[in-house]
């Protein structure tokens, strides 16, 4: 009989756990919400595409998780899932406002116009060698969507901890 693993522990390298639970169907799986400490400091400029921009900083954040988990928890994860969305207007890239005021500005410049919500996701599988170095592959993709708001002019709801204040559900 050979060695059996145990079940895989799943990481999400994520803040939200709203978005944690958008992700039920994966039942019979261990996993725990770890937010990721990278800083989302990545110059925009240097990324081709807005979706680009999206996929790496997913791929930071779960990389800089799966790094930390084994000083953590002392045992180095199977899987790290991480995320990050953005929305684009005009060109411009859209992430999380500092304060109401600043949703309200995002808001307001995406009334009445059509703009693209995107999600980059990064899966990182962690393989632990025998001599106790840790090879992680990375798997990642985005998905897209056009969304057009109609002239809302100051009917906004939402808050500060979503891109860019206003949660679809």
């Amino acid at each position: 009989m050979g060695f059996m693993r145990s079940p895989a522990t799943t990481s999400y390298a994520l803040q939200s756990v709203r978005r944690c639970f958008r992700s039920s169907p994966l039942q019979g799986l261990r996993f725990e919400v770890v937010p990721s400490w990278f800083k989302e400091t990545l110059d925009k400029r240097l990324f081709k595409a807005p979706q680009e921009y999206a996929v790496e900083t997913a791929r930071q954040k779960a990389l800089e998780v799966a790094r930390r988990m084994p000083f953590k928890h002392l045992k180095t994860p199977d899987i790290v899932i991480g995320a990050d969305t953005i929305v684009t207007v005009d060109g411009l890239i859209l992430e999380k406002p500092v304060d109401k005021q600043d949703a309200y500005r995002m808001l307001s410049r995406l009334s009445g116009k059509e703009h693209s919500v995107c999600t980059g996701v990064a899966i990182v599988l962690c393989h632990q060698r025998d001599n106790e170095e840790i090879d992680y592959q990375t798997i990642d993709f985005y998905e897209e969507t056009k969304v057009k708001f109609h002239d809302y002019g100051s009917l906004f709801c939402g808050g500060s901890d979503v891109t860019p204040g206003y949660a679809m559900l």
